[in-house]
């Protein structure tokens, strides 16, 4: 049985820079609601406040754009020192 996963909650996206070396968790993306919420270190969510340019289609995209922003980041943060994981969805948000 397939479980299906509710895009607009219960979904994160993690942004990680190095520091000496180690991951250093730098911010967290989430969604909830259709809102996106972004914590942690205040350099990095500015940044991502600001917002990216989608790869794909090179079109500005902010927390506005709710998952499709959060599945972008990924695309965008792929270089050894600063990097976001693919779309992680909560166990809560099986539906």
């Amino acid at each position: 049985m397939h479980q299906l996963f509710d895009k607009n909650r219960g979904a994160r996206v993690e942004l990680f820079r190095l520091e000496h070396g180690e991951p250093l968790l730098a911010a967290l993306a989430s969604i909830e609601n259709g809102i996106v919420a972004i914590t942690g270190d205040p350099d990095a969510v500015a940044m991502l406040n600001a917002g990216i340019t989608d790869p794909l289609t090179n079109r500005p995209m902010t927390t506005d754009d709710g998952f499709a922003f959060l599945s972008a980041l990924s695309s965008v943060y792929k270089n050894p020192y600063l990097y976001a994981t693919d779309v992680i969805f909560d166990d809560e948000a099986a539906a």
